[in-house]
């Protein structure tokens, strides 16, 4: 037996003696919160489970959280004390996950998996490694020949933040991009000579666009991914574009119509019925480099919730007609909504609950 093996268990038995059962340890970004983990967190206050959550103590979301229930500074260690102690560690990032089995380790996702991510998660699998998915076509893809996550260990019930999805849209057009890791370092000049960064700027900083979206009553707005914010190059935009500061919640409430491009938060879009356009205007590099995903069961001109874009003249056509429509949603995309989801409902924290109980239950 390996001695860092043994090491979790000798201590897994001498804390569960001070903290008990029942101890749950959640998580999303170590840095921020927002997440599938806060949303099974709020679930958990109220039922009889230890929840604890982790997050750094810098971030703002850790005084927010700390007025709801029991929160812990990531990375700490009462945290990496907790990790071994806890009946089961769930979080919404396999990243910030543990690769050992004395613990059931929970993955929530960060959103609904769409394509081949067996790189992302393998490293990590093992035989009480879980996932949690939305939709059947989702959850038997887990079970293809390139992942190494148990048929058993993948749950459907559906992503524990769509229980708080609102729709009181304002009469905003949002627009959000994905990541591309081989931004990842560069200088501010060459991401501003960047394809990711001029995708945004001819959407931006279209005058016409702008004033044809406002006087049908719109607003263009936009979402800095997480990623980015530290690159300080999204300062130049058109005065009248407004950049989202509320959480993905109140984007997806408040807006009317997303354009996005390979982001997972266009299945929480389309969850409540509103339309999509699929801005990829790199998408051959996208595939072959620029991001570590690959393709996988999804294909966005068969199963999308929304037109496929690869130029600024066929998105803005496409826009306007929307915004002509009143951003109405089309049927042929509506019906692929309905057939991906399981659940449509407000009970996906109360399945991903009774799921853990009933492996937890198995264990003793």
């Amino acid at each position: 037996m390996k001695l860092k093996t043994l090491a979790k268990q000798i201590t897994r038995k001498v804390g569960r003696l001070f903290f008990g059962k029942n101890v749950w340890l959640i998580s999303d970004r170590g840095d921020m919160a927002g997440d599938n983990g806060e949303a099974l967190f709020m679930f958990l206050q109220n039922k009889p489970v230890k929840a604890y959550y982790a997050i750094s103590k810098d971030s703002p979301d850790y005084i927010r959280l700390s007025a709801i229930g029991k929160v812990i500074p990531y990375g700490s260690l009462l945290f990496r004390f907790l990790l071994c102690v806890s009946d089961a560690y769930l979080s919404s990032y396999v990243v910030y996950m543990e690769n050992h089995e004395e613990t059931p380790q929970i993955f929530l996702q960060h959103g609904v998996t769409c394509s081949d991510i067996s790189k992302y998660i393998n490293g990590s699998s093992h035989s009480n490694f879980y996932i949690i998915t939305s939709g059947n076509a989702e959850k038997n893809s887990f079970n293809e020949e390139q992942y190494k996550v148990r048929k058993e260990n993948v749950w459907l019930t559906g992503l524990p933040r769509y229980d708080r999805l609102y729709n009181k849209p304002e009469k905003k057009i949002t627009v959000s991009l994905t990541w591309r890791k081989d931004l990842l370092n560069m200088s501010k000049e060459k991401i501003t000579n960047s394809p990711y960064f001029k995708a945004y700027q001819s959407i931006l900083e279209d005058d016409d666009l702008i004033t044809f979206l406002e006087n049908h009553g719109y607003k263009l707005c936009f979402k800095i991914h997480p990623m980015m914010k530290e690159y300080d190059v999204f300062d130049c935009f058109h005065e009248n574009v407004e950049l989202w500061n509320e959480s993905y919640t109140d984007i997806f409430g408040k807006s009317d119509l997303l354009i996005t491009d390979y982001s997972s938060i266009a299945f929480d879009f389309a969850y409540l019925g509103k339309p999509v356009i699929y801005y990829q205007f790199d998408e051959e590099s996208f595939w072959n480099g620029s991001h570590s995903l690959s393709k996988g069961y999804f294909d966005y001109r068969r199963d999308g919730f929304g037109e496929v874009a690869t130029s600024y003249e066929e998105l803005k056509a496409i826009l306007c007609s929307y915004i002509e429509n009143a951003c109405a949603g089309k049927p042929v995309f509506l019906e692929r909504v309905e057939r991906f989801f399981a659940y449509r409902d407000k009970n996906n924290s109360e399945r991903v609950y009774h799921k853990v109980l009933e492996l937890l239950k198995k264990k003793i």
